[in-house]
């Protein structure tokens, strides 16, 4: 529900002449019953009562009244935001949160029909997420999702970087593309989000088993990749050296993982520590989590529907992730919620 909906049902009721006392005992417990059984999304009394503090003294409240109530009652309902989510294992994310998460959750995709799309066969199924363009690869796309979601909610409790392409085609500009969007995608969208997490929040990000520091073969690189010192500057350059290797047909001799999409993926799960190690020092007091997930082998179009899971199964660990898991941060996270040591030696 948008602010300006908000908006409407208190300027219905206040119009009627009602007082806000006479509101709250009405609409005592109305919600979003769009998921049966399943989640109630908007508490209104709560709410009320929370908003109801600065119209003590005015029982009849007027415009300005009426818009302190409708930002109460949006910076009080918890929002996810799950990037490239329009099918697959982001669209099984969506379902997920939608039955296990007492809040709005955003649906996301690049292309816009086929985003919505999806929010509609959500819904046929009795789920009712929310839709906004995004792509990652745009900052100017990211920064209206970001002003959004500020504006209308206040702020962001989880954040599931699920993003990402593959390809079969080994020519540069294909390669970089991987990169572009599987690691600085990810990169965009979560350092744009950073100043409206809130207390407590949680970004997942979806990585993979080929993400495991093991994929990469030269020791030096792994101890690049594992410095308890990198930075987010140091691991860009990290990656586009990568980049300039692949492009001089020397990546593979350098000791760097066989193709594109398994750097992308080490780059996503160094990023995640590197990630925590940055929130921990500059937004302390919120408490936030970043943590990576291997979703495991998913019949999905990217995995050419070879994979053994269903999308699904699939969402498991990121729904983990984002919502069971207990004091994780900065952690690596296996397809059956095990937390993995990255650095280890070899991967599960």
């Amino acid at each position: 529900m948008e602010k300006s909906e908000y908006r409407a049902v208190i300027k219905f009721f206040t119009r009627q002449g009602k007082s806000v006392a006479t509101i709250m005992n009405e609409m005592s417990l109305v919600y979003d019953d769009s998921c049966p059984g399943k989640t109630m999304v908007y508490k209104w009394h709560s709410l009320f009562k929370q908003g109801r503090e600065s119209l003590e003294d005015d029982p009849r409240p007027g415009e300005q009244s009426n818009l302190h109530i409708s930002e109460a009652m949006a910076e009080n309902i918890k929002v996810a935001v799950v990037t490239g989510s329009n099918k697959g294992i982001g669209f099984a994310i969506v379902k997920g949160l939608c039955e296990k998460f007492n809040g709005v959750v955003y649906l996301t995709s690049r292309d816009a029909k086929r985003g919505e799309d999806a929010v509609s066969k959500l819904k046929t199924l009795g789920y009712n997420p929310s839709f906004h363009q995004l792509d990652v690869n745009d900052q100017a796309s990211v920064d209206k999702l970001k002003d959004h979601i500020k504006n209308t909610h206040g702020g962001v409790d989880i954040l599931i970087n699920n993003a990402g392409i593959a390809t079969d085609t080994t020519d540069y500009a294909s390669v970089k593309k991987v990169i572009d969007t599987n690691y600085y995608g990810l990169l965009r969208v979560s350092e744009t989000f950073f100043p409206i997490l809130r207390q407590d929040a949680r970004i997942v990000n979806v990585s993979s088993s080929l993400g495991h520091l093991s994929k990469i073969s030269s020791a030096t690189l792994r101890e690049k990749f594992s410095d308890s010192s990198l930075s987010v500057a140091k691991l860009n350059e990290l990656m586009e050296q990568y980049l300039k290797d692949y492009k001089d047909n020397v990546a593979v001799k350098k000791g760097w993982a066989f193709n594109g999409y398994y750097v992308s993926k080490v780059g996503v799960s160094a990023l995640t520590r590197v990630h925590q190690k940055l929130v921990n020092e500059k937004y302390q007091e919120k408490n936030i989590s970043i943590n990576s997930v291997h979703p495991g082998y998913v019949n999905t179009d990217m995995t050419d529907h070879l994979g053994i899971l269903t999308p699904d199964e699939g969402a498991k660990s990121s729904l983990f992730a984002a919502l069971e898991a207990k004091n994780l941060k900065g952690q690596y996270i296996w397809n059956d919620n095990r937390v993995v040591e990255w650095t280890a030696s070899s991967a599960p």
